[in-house]
C-alpha cells in the first residue's frame, strides 16, 4: 500500500502525509525513493530520534527533531552540532542531557525550542535564541530573560519563576502560557500529571490534544487527578512561587488560547480570562484568582476546563452553559457550582448541535450528488411510467421526458 501510494504523483505530493518511520520504508522501495527521502524536508515532531548521526544521514534536510529518551546521551551530546538551527528541537525527555549555557548558542536560528529539568543551568540566559517564537524552558526565569523575546508565541516555564507583569506584559503575541512554579518538594505527582497534560499540547498540535479526549483519554486524566487529590491537597499551597505583580495585567489583551497556571499565586480574574479567546484553560493551585459563577460563560470554544485546589475559582451552570465543545471538565477543591441539571443541559445541547451538524453535513453531500436536472428526450428506448415520473418529481427539481407510459388502469 505505502509503495502504491508513494507511486502517486511521483511520491512528492503525499510525502507531507508519512511519517520518518514510514519514510525509511518508502527508501527501501528504490534508489529513486531513497533519494525522494532523503531530499525532502521532512517536519516531523512525533517520531523519536535515537541516533542523531544516522537520522540526520538519512533526512539531511529535516526540520524538526523529538530526541528520544533511549538515545544515548553522551551521543547526543557529541552530535548536538546535527540539530543546529532546525526549525523545532525538543530534549522534552531526555533525561541526563546537560547542555551548557552557551550550547543554546546551536539554537540560534530555532523557532520551536523545548528542553527538560536540569539541562541548563539555572542562570541561563535565552537572549540568544534570537529567532524562537515557541519556548519550553525548566529553569529560574525572570523578566530580564523575556526583554530580548517579545516575539514569543508559546511560553512553558517550570521553576521558582521571578516573572512579573512587566515581563509578561511585552509577549503580545502570546498563544499558549504555561506556568509551572511549583518547586522540586511540590508532590511529584501533580508535577507529573500537569506536564503530561502540557506534553500533550506541546508535542503535537492542539487540535490533536483535543481529539484525544475525545476519543477516551477524558476519564483517564480525570481518574489520575483524582488518585492523587487526596494526597496532593494537603501540600497544594506549601510552595506557591511568589510571582511578584503577577495581576490581569500578565494576560489582559493577549491572543491566548492555551492557559495553563500551576502553584503561582496570580491574582487573575474572571472578567480578564474570559476575554481571551481560550480553547484550554487550566489552573491549579492558584490561590489568589477569583473568579464568580457566570464570569466565564462567553469561553464557548473551551474544550478543555480544569479548576483544581482554586478556593476563589467558582464555576457555574451559567458558564459551561454554552460550552458545546467541552470535551474534559475537572473541578476539584475549588468553589464550584456546577449542577446535575447544568450538566444535562450542556450534554442536551451538544447532542442537538452534533445532530445539526450531521444533518449539514448530510444535506452537503446530497447537494453535491442529489440529481437537480434531468431532461432525456429523443430516446425511444428511455421508458418511464407516469407513476415513476410523479415520484421522481418529488425530487428532482426539473425533469423532462418525451417517453413517458402510462401505466395506470385502462
Amino acid at each position: 500500500m505505502l509503495t502504491e501510494l508513494a507511486g502517486i504523483a511521483g511520491g512528492v505530493l503525499l510525502l507531507p502525509f508519512f511519517s520518518t518511520a514510514e519514510a525509511r520504508e518508502l527508501a527501501l522501495i528504490s534508489q529513486r525513493f531513497r533519494a525522494l527521502a532523503r531530499s525532502f524536508p521532512w517536519h516531523d515532531p512525533a517520531t523519536p530520534v535515537c541516533d542523531l548521526v544516522r537520522w540526520r544521514a538519512c533526512f539531511p534536510w529535516a526540520t524538526a527533531c523529538r530526541v528520544s529518551p533511549r538515545a544515548d546521551m553522551g551521543a547526543v551530546w557529541e552530535a548536538l552540532e546535527l540539530v543546529r538551527d532546525i526549525r523545532w528541537v525538543s530534549f522534552r525527555e531526555c533525561i541526563g542531557l546537560q547542555l551548557a549555557s552557551d550550547r543554546l548558542e546551536l539554537f540560534a536560528e530555532t523557532e520551536s525550542l523545548f528542553l527538560a529539568d536540569g539541562q541548563v543551568a539555572g542562570d541561563t540566559d535565552p537572549r540568544t535564541l534570537r529567532r524562537v517564537r515557541d519556548l519550553g524552558l525548566w529553569c529560574d526565569l525572570g523578566d530580564e530573560h523575556l526583554t530580548h523575546l517579545p516575539w514569543l508565541r508559546t511560553l512553558d516555564v517550570f521553576g521558582n519563576l521571578r516573572i512579573t507583569d512587566a515581563g509578561l506584559r511585552p509577549l503580545s503575541q502570546l498563544h499558549t502560557l504555561v506556568l509551572n512554579g511549583a518547586t522540586m518538594e511540590y508532590d511529584d505527582r501533580v508535577l507529573a500529571q500537569f506536564d503530561a497534560m502540557i506534553n500533550e499540547h506541546m508535542n503535537g498540535d492542539a487540535d490533536a490534544h483535543a481529539h484525544a479526549h475525545m476519543n477516551g483519554d477524558a476519564d483517564a486524566h480525570a481518574h489520575a487527578h483524582a488518585d492523587a487529590d487526596a494526597h496532593a491537597h494537603a501540600h497544594a499551597h506549601a510552595d506557591i512561587a511568589e510571582c511578584a505583580n503577577l495581576s490581569d495585567a500578565a494576560i489582559a489583551g493577549k491572543p491566548l488560547e492555551y492557559l495553563y497556571v500551576l502553584a503561582i499565586a496570580c491574582s487573575f480574574s474572571g472578567a480578564v480570562i474570559a476575554a481571551l479567546p481560550l480553547r484550554q484553560l487550566c489552573l491549579r493551585s492558584c490561590p489568589r484568582a477569583k473568579v464568580e459563577p457566570g464570569d466565564l460563560a462567553a469561553l464557548t470554544r473551551l474544550d478543555f476546563l480544569c479548576i483544581i485546589d482554586c478556593p476563589g475559582v467558582a464555576i457555574g451552570d451559567a458558564d459551561i452553559g454554552q460550552m458545546t465543545q467541552l470535551a474534559l471538565l475537572t473541578l476539584i477543591n475549588c468553589a464550584a457550582r456546577v449542577t446535575g441539571e447544568g450538566l444535562l443541559r450542556l450534554v442536551y445541547l451538544q447532542m442537538e448541535m452534533q445532530m445539526e451538524m450531521q444533518m449539514e453535513m448530510q444535506q452537503q453531500v446530497q447537494q453535491q450528488v442529489q440529481l437537480h436536472r434531468c431532461d432525456i428526450r429523443g430516446c425511444p428506448d428511455a421508458l418511464i411510467t407516469d407513476s415513476d415520473y410523479a415520484e421522481l418529481s418529488e425530487y428532482i427539481d426539473k425533469i423532462d421526458f418525451d417517453n413517458v407510459l402510462d401505466d395506470g388502469p385502462d
